[in-house]
């Protein structure tokens, strides 16, 4: 029987599957995990926001009327999208699963790389959510003026937020390291065969490209804060520049460099399978080559048979160089997804501060 590859969830999967109205049903889990994850800091932050944050901006400033929104709304998809962002994972897991090692892929080795991984998930994600909430809240400590805090209520309500938000930023970086480690063992253990003859289908191999796009995607959507932060970075002092400088740039480029790490891993193996592939080949066609120089020895027929034979093998392995097992064209366009995204949010955020002015 094959070997299940199996992951621990985090709570923003595993708490709304453990609602018995919930479970199995993707929508009333996403339902759930919003309720769970997201009502409260996406109430909180709104009620700041329409009562004394939006009135405190300056008219220099003016390009957070639409900003701050944008945050506002990463406040409240961000525990969804990482939830997505595990389900993707699962259904990766049972591809490699139903492959298993007779389809080439080290299950075991994948197996432990996972578990390691999540061990660490519960005292790297408290640390980080910690140090992000905190570099946040200092942030905004030195934005004061611009974003107020003045009652107590409106404190302890900023500093829910930041723990939520530090908490599923903290996950989510656990996730892309879990992403590239993942990716990394099962590229590395692999011993796939490829067959040029048959149609991309489905499998684990084709999947794994569709999991890694999709994941660099969910990173990029970090994106819709960097408006905001952009537009304080004036104001800032040298401590919270290199804070908001490292968030900037781990969201501008982190999506692009996830998806082109693990794509090269991806085509490296591609290119071994391919190679593999020709090798194979190439036993044949250089045993039909040594005839040639013993034409005279052999009769008319045989001379056709060997023309022919060798015209076939010849036309197979060039059709087998310029095909490739990577899906080429589908990665250059997902590469250049990951890369437009950030520059789309900013677009439209520019948009809607041209429309609400």
């Amino acid at each position: 029987m094959a070997a299940e590859l199996s992951s621990s969830l985090t709570p923003y999967t595993k708490l709304p599957r453990a609602v018995s109205w919930c479970a199995g049903r993707r929508a009333r889990e996403c339902l759930a995990n919003f309720f769970f994850f997201a009502a409260v800091p996406t109430l909180l932050f709104w009620v700041w926001y329409f009562g004394d944050g939006n009135d405190h901006i300056p008219a220099k400033y003016h390009l957070l009327d639409s900003a701050v929104p944008m945050c506002g709304i990463w406040v409240t998809i961000a525990p969804i999208v990482f939830r997505q962002g595990e389900l993707i994972f699962e259904e990766l897991l049972s591809k490699i699963s139903t492959d298993g090692e007779q389809g080439g892929w080290d299950v075991v080795a994948a197996q432990c790389c996972i578990d390691k991984i999540d061990r660490c998930y519960q005292w790297l994600a408290s640390s980080l959510a910690v140090l992000i909430g905190g570099g946040v809240g200092y942030v905004m400590y030195e934005i004061r003026d611009i974003a107020p805090l003045v009652s107590t209520s409106q404190r302890i309500g900023s500093a829910v937020v930041l723990l939520s938000v530090g908490h599923v930023s903290a996950t989510g970086i656990w996730g892309c390291a879990k992403v590239l480690l993942v990716v990394r063992t099962l590229t590395k253990s692999a011993d796939l065969r490829w067959n040029p003859f048959r149609p991309a289908g489905d499998d684990g191999f084709q999947y794994l490209f569709r999991f890694a796009w999709i994941n660099a995607v969910f990173f990029s959507l970090s994106n819709l804060t960097v408006p905001a932060l952009l537009v304080v970075w004036p104001r800032l002092g040298l401590a919270s520049r290199v804070v908001v400088g490292g968030f900037i740039v781990l969201m501008s480029v982190g999506g692009l460099g996830l998806f082109s790490l693990t794509t090269w891993w991806l085509n490296s193996l591609s290119r071994g399978m391919q190679d593999r592939a020709l090798g194979d080949l190439s036993p044949h066609i250089e045993t039909l080559a040594s005839k040639v120089t013993h034409l005279g020895q052999l009769s008319t027929d045989e001379v056709l048979h060997l023309r022919h034979s060798l015209d076939v093998a010849l036309s197979l392995q060039r059709h087998m160089a310029e095909s490739h097992p990577a899906p080429q064209v589908r990665t250059i366009f997902r590469a250049s997804t990951t890369m437009l995204l950030p520059i789309f949010l900013l677009v439209i955020q520019i948009a809607v501060q041209k429309w609400l002015s």
